[in-house]
């Protein structure tokens, strides 16, 4: 009768590879072995750091390929064609016997897995290949072996797939890349765990599997790491279908064949792998933790199935419920376990020995995949022919055996044919059965047909519905689009104004940066400048200090009787003035001084009329300056509006010429004449003709500043020589080698004597209107432009008895601006004084 299920463990091979490049640069030689090969089944573990600590485990096979001139075993070196003798062949006569099988390699990243199964072109081809090729050799030769007589008829087909698990998702690998991915794993309850929509080659010869091979290899995801520079990154498994069809003859006209199924997963899993060694980030960190967590979940398999727990975690991890058939189903599995042999993998070498360990006491329940009823008349077709080659080989005592009886010849032949009887009617019974069967499947099929008609009624109109749902999507779809590319572009604009404000902002930085090394070398050249003024200086206020003392030893003897000079005219002055007061004491304002013909007598007034040019500007003031510039364009300003229309921009280069100042008694007209006998008043030709009848007077002659141009000069310096203001003279004698120059007043005696019935030589305002005989008022000037001239003071005035000219500075009413700071480099540089 047909094979039952049997228990089959889990088979256990161990494979350790030699010491690789890195490993021996890292330590400048062989490293330190921890594995001792004990025999071509035992292999021992041990503790680098104390070898007194071991751990042997026991297995099926041990492969060691590591090369003598590294480290000798007692057993021979174990190279490709090897481990696939050991792992493979027992799986391929499996698949021929209609058996499913499994093979998966296991251990740590970079331990030797995908060389052991994939290997590479020419003799290092690995299990994967070698497999395929010996699969068709095998099926050729079958093949062969039905042409001679009396033999069975066997047809093949052979199906290849090759799918990835990266991320917890499955990839078919042979669609190429971005096509086949999240595919889903489903249950069928006679093939086992099989995943849906994956796609299933049909191949004839080992060429046509080997481009597969290739083609999923290109697309299959790796990766460099610290420990491997093509280091897996995904569970890779190739899926080969193998489905045999014998002819077993024909019982009644019918023929009967023996359909058989075998499938085989061949498995390379991605290396556990610790990541401080890996020194994985980003996408590979995320990689590392996917496959860390599905070898754990095989881990916890392992240990349900060893523990006879009820409930196995298959659906934890997608790898484990792929092999949910493999570990504890129907499958023949051989687990190859990659070791490395390196001191510094220790602990990820003994964690390999003891997985593997455990999943040798798995037990799986394996069986022959094929139809019952084909099982149950070939197992009766084997036993009449044993019965006939009995009775052929005239072997009575098998034959009695066979038949359960005993006695004489014809007895037995009565047996025979007793039992062939029943066995044809065993196999009418059957195609009975199937004939029955038949009948049923057709009355199935066609109720399966109005179903299936009524079904595709309901899916038409479901379509229907579903095609009007799918516009209606569509025009969504399109609005979304259109709303999605216009957010898109408002994303582009507002991603570029932002790289635009982060490149300005770097632009920024940089020119930040720049600046201040600028500034910083600035400062720090500045900061050597001013120590070399600072030694300049000490040295200059040294010779200073030096000559300031010849300068004393020569001229203070000079500064002495200029000082005794001055003494005595500012005697002579205060005597002119204590004459004044008796003068001013003995005034009658009672008195017509003019009416009784006094000389020098002057009329009071108290109503004056301005008759020069007022300001341009505020029409209030006296004018004092003229403008030619452009905007001004010769217009006239007091001091006040000078000094607001030219104090800053353009203006205030303007060149401006200054005018006379008026008269100090009647303030109405300019002053044309100063006499010293009254306090160097400026009088006008009118005030003068009416009071003075005896002072000697001088015509006023504008002596201007030779600096500035602007205003009058009032300082002398014999040493520069020239005739400044006061403005100029502090701003040019400031400097160390000018402060001791000799400068006096502007003395009276460059003032022109003329006589009171003189004519004015020239008019200082050419423009104005000429003075009236008598006194009009017409305007009266409100407020007084020179506060320190008082015209009550001068009008109250008596003409003194006699009065010498006194010899004082001449007044002026302009008044003194504050020297420019151009104006002060200019004096600085040519004394060569740096302006800090």
């Amino acid at each position: 009768m047909g094979k039952k299920a049997a228990n089959d463990n889990v088979r256990v091979m161990v494979r350790i590879r030699p010491f690789n490049k890195k490993e021996i640069e890292e330590v400048g030689g062989i490293p330190t072995c921890t594995l001792e090969c004990i025999s071509d089944t035992q292999i021992t573990c041990i503790n680098p750091e104390n070898p007194d600590i071991t751990d042997s485990f026991p297995f099926d096979c041990i492969f060691w390929s590591m090369p003598p001139d590294q480290v000798r075993a007692p057993i021979p070196v174990a190279d490709q064609p090897d481990v696939y003798k050991q792992v493979g062949v027992p799986q391929l006569e499996s698949m021929f016997d209609g058996y499913n099988g499994c093979i998966f390699a296991y251990g740590q990243t970079s331990s030797g897995k995908t060389h052991s199964m994939m290997g590479y072109a020419g003799k290092g081809r690995g299990v994967n290949p070698r497999l395929c090729e010996e699969l068709f050799q095998r099926i050729e030769d079958s093949k062969q072996k039905t042409v001679a007589p009396g033999s069975t008829e066997t047809s093949y087909t052979v199906k290849v797939s090759f799918l990835e698990i990266y991320n917890e998702k499955v990839q078919d690998l042979l669609l190429g890349k971005g096509k086949g991915l999240n595919l889903k794993i489903i249950q069928d309850p006679k093939r086992g765990p099989v995943v849906k929509d994956l796609s299933e080659h049909v191949v004839t010869t080992w060429d046509e599997v080997e481009k597969l091979l290739d083609k999923g290899m290109e697309t299959r995801s790796v990766a460099a790491t610290a420990m491997n520079d093509t280091s897996s990154r995904s569970h890779a498994v190739v899926q080969i279908s193998l489905d045999m069809e014998d002819s077993l003859g024909s019982v009644g006209g019918k023929k009967i064949a023996r359909p058989r199924r075998s499938r085989a997963n061949l498995v390379d899993l991605a290396g556990s792998e610790k990541v401080s060694k890996s020194k994985v980030e980003g996408a590979g960190l995320k990689e590392a933790i996917g496959i860390n967590q599905s070898l754990t979940c095989l881990g916890r398999v392992i240990d349900g199935l060893i523990d006879g727990k009820t409930h196995v975690p298959y659906r934890d991890s997608v790898l484990t419920c792929l092999l949910s058939d493999s570990l504890g189903g129907n499958s023949r599995t051989t687990m190859l376990a990659a070791l490395s042999p390196a001191a510094i993998n220790y602990e990820e070498t003994m964690s390999t020995l003891r997985y593997a360990a455990r999943a040798r006491k798995i037990v799986n329940k394996v069986k022959v995949n094929e139809d019952p009823a084909a099982a149950l008349i070939r197992g009766l077709q084997e036993e009449l022919a044993k019965m006939k080659q009995s009775v052929v080989s005239g072997d009575i005592e098998g034959l009695r055996i066979a038949l359960g009886q005993g006695g004489e010849i014809g007895d037995l032949t009565g047996a025979i044919a007793m039992r062939s009887e029943e066995i044809e009617e065993m196999v009418a019974k059957v195609q009975l059965l199937e004939e029955r069967e038949q009948e049923e499947e057709a009355v199935r099929e066609e109720k399966w047909a109005v179903e299936r008609q009524q079904i595709e009624e309901k899916h038409a109109r479901e379509l229907e519905a579903i095609k009007a749902e799918q516009e209606e999507l569509g025009r969504a779809k399109l609005a979304l689009e259109e709303e999605h590319e216009k957010l898109q572009t408002e994303v582009d604009a507002k991603r570029k104004i932002v790289m635009l404000d982060r490149l300005r902002q770097g632009g920024q930085v940089t020119k930040q940066k720049q600046q201040a090394l600028q500034s910083q070398q600035d400062t720090d050249a500045r900061s050597k400048k001013l120590k070399r003024d600072m030694l300049f200086n000490r040295f200059r206020n040294l010779s200073h200090k030096a000559r300031y003392a010849d300068y004393e030893q020569q001229h203070i003897p000079e500064q002495e009787a200029d000082a005794a000079g001055l003494v005595a005219t500012m005697e002579s002055q205060l005597e002119a003035l204590q004459q004044r007061v008796a003068d001013l004491q003995a005034f009658d304002p009672n008195r017509d001084y003019a009416a009784e013909g006094v000389e020098g007598a002057m009329i009071p007034t108290t109503e004056v009329v301005f008759e020069g040019p007022l300001c341009d500007m505020c029409m209030e003031q006296p004018a004092q300056f003229r403008c030619l510039e452009n905007p001004c364009c010769g217009d006239l300003y007091c001091v006040w509006c000078d000094a607001n229309q030219h104090r800053a921009g353009p203006n205030r280069l303007h060149e401006r010429t200054p005018l006379v100042a008026p008269c100090e008694c009647c303030g109405a007209r300019e002053a044309e004449i100063i006499c010293p006998g009254c306090n160097n008043a400026q009088l006008c030709t009118i005030c003068d003709d009416r009071k003075h009848g005896r002072h000697s007077r001088g015509a006023i002659v504008a002596v201007p500043c030779e600096f500035c141009g602007l205003r009058d000069a009032e300082m002398n310096c014999a040493d520069c020589p020239c005739n400044l203001c006061m403005a100029c003279d502090e701003l040019k004698h400031r400097a160390d080698k000018r402060q001791g120059h000799r400068r006096n007043r502007v003395p009276v005696a460059q003032l022109a004597p003329v006589k009171p019935s003189m004519p004015v030589a020239r008019s200082r305002y050419p423009d104005a209107p000429p003075a009236p005989p008598g006194l009009r008022t017409t305007q009266v000037w409100a407020k007084n432009p020179y506060p320190d001239v008082r015209a009550q003071e001068v009008a109250m005035i008596s003409p003194p008895t006699s009065a010498p000219p006194v010899a004082s500075q001449v007044r002026t009413p302009y008044v003194q601006a504050a020297p420019s700071a151009s104006l002060a480099r200019q004096l600085d540089a040519q004394d060569g004084v740096m302006d800090g």
